[in-house]
């Protein structure tokens, strides 16, 4: 079984924790509002990181990210956006079926989430920002015989 870290909405810095949190992870996936490429060449360190684009994303280097990525782990497909709210106008612009999909990451409104919903699992990992009210992150464990999720919570 794999573990994924999950982040979103750092803002241009990272919570301290974040590294000892993702210690050991095979890869991490950011859902947007990164706001400094500086943020992910430091999560590099850990494991290679996938990312997309938040609506703060406006600097050169991260608009060159794209909006939507599908990726396949484990033999699940996770996609990873940044607004819940336009998943289903990307999914249908990529031809994909919402089926295909296993679990989708999402960021945007800062606040952890994780619900179960048509045999697809959600998950908002929430704002690993360093001064954020409410810092933390997530865990996704992926394998054949499925998913699990694991939020963390960091000091304030």
């Amino acid at each position: 079984m794999g573990k994924i870290g999950l982040i979103s909405d750092t803002h241009g810095s990272l919570h301290p924790e974040v590294f000892e949190a993702f210690a050991g992870v095979e890869l991490i996936l950011h859902a947007g509002d990164v706001d400094s490429p500086v943020v992910l060449s430091d999560l590099e360190v850990l494991a290679p990181v996938l990312a997309v684009r938040g609506n703060m994303d406006r600097s050169l280097s991260l608009t060159a990210l794209p909006t939507f990525r599908l990726v396949h782990w484990a033999g699940r497909s996770i996609a990873l956006i940044h607004n819940l709210d336009r998943l289903g106008e990307e999914l249908t612009a990529r031809r994909l079926q919402e089926e295909e999909i296993h679990v989708v990451v999402f960021g945007h409104t800062h606040a952890q989430a994780c619900w179960r919903e048509d045999g697809r699992m959600y998950v908002n990992p929430g704002t690993a920002k360093a001064n954020a009210v409410r810092p933390g992150a997530a865990l996704l464990w992926v394998g054949e015989e499925g998913v699990s999720v694991q939020h963390l919570r960091f000091k304030r």
